[in-house]
């Protein structure tokens, strides 16, 4: 058993949303374990991890999958996250 990785149910009355607004999409990166690791090098130090040249965490997502490395499917959560919290400061 995995004892690095936990998960947790919240089950709060009058509970009715809960949003990640009030995070930077700029620093979205700093708050996921898999990800922090690999934005140092990263070439720009203003890298969104989308689509700039020697992304740090793009290149982890590329790699042979291994424990230190990022799968495709928790990049598509960053990305996704990223493109709601870059919206919703439009507003």
């Amino acid at each position: 058993m995995d004892t690095d990785k936990t998960t947790a149910l919240i089950d709060s009355p009058g509970f009715q949303e809960f949003g990640l607004n009030h995070i930077d999409p700029a620093q979205l990166a700093a708050y996921m374990p898999d990800l922090k690791p690999h934005v140092a090098h990263c070439k720009f130090y203003n890298c969104s991890h989308l689509h700039e040249p020697g992304c740090g965490v793009m290149a982890a997502v590329k790699s042979d999958a291994s424990a230190h490395e990022i799968s495709a499917n928790r990049y598509k959560i960053y990305s996704d996250l990223y493109a709601e919290l870059s919206q919703a400061r439009k507003y």
